[in-house]
């Protein structure tokens, strides 16, 4: 009776051995691909808000710019207008492009903004916004 028990225990233990090596590798590699893809997502993700943090704080200088032009007492002048603001510690230039519309008690007036650092470029603007003044 024991002689057979001991043969059953060693067929046991001789089937609970452990992984092989190429289950590990196998696990290995699901485990370094889902890690990659997590990382890059991650990545993405840091940028995005980074780029939405931008275009915030820029729609913000341009909105300040606007109300500006808008209480500026007399009628604004037709024109551009070009200068740099600092806020939340960086620099944005602002270029107002002030215009005559048909109606003559009304201008169009349109804001871009851009970043200070990148002074060479003058297509890609962070932010434009246009609006309508009307003369009191």
């Amino acid at each position: 009776m024991k002689n057979n028990s001991l043969k059953s225990y060693a067929r046991m233990n001789q089937k609970a051995q452990g992984f092989t090596l190429l289950e590990v590798l196998v696990a290995l590699a699901i485990f370094a691909i889902s890690a990659l893809v997590i990382m890059e997502q991650s990545t993405r993700s840091v940028h995005q808000l980074t780029r939405l943090e931008e275009k915030t704080l820029a729609l913000w200088v341009a909105e300040n710019s606007l109300a500006e032009v808008r209480l500026e007492q007399p009628w604004p002048n037709t024109g551009n207008n070009k200068f740099v603001v600092n806020s939340a510690n960086r620099e944005w230039r602002v270029e107002q492009l002030i215009e005559n519309t048909s109606n003559e008690n009304l201008r169009k007036i349109v804001v871009n903004v851009f970043r200070e650092e990148h002074k060479n470029s003058s297509t890609n603007a962070v932010v434009t916004l246009t609006s309508f003044v009307g003369e009191h």
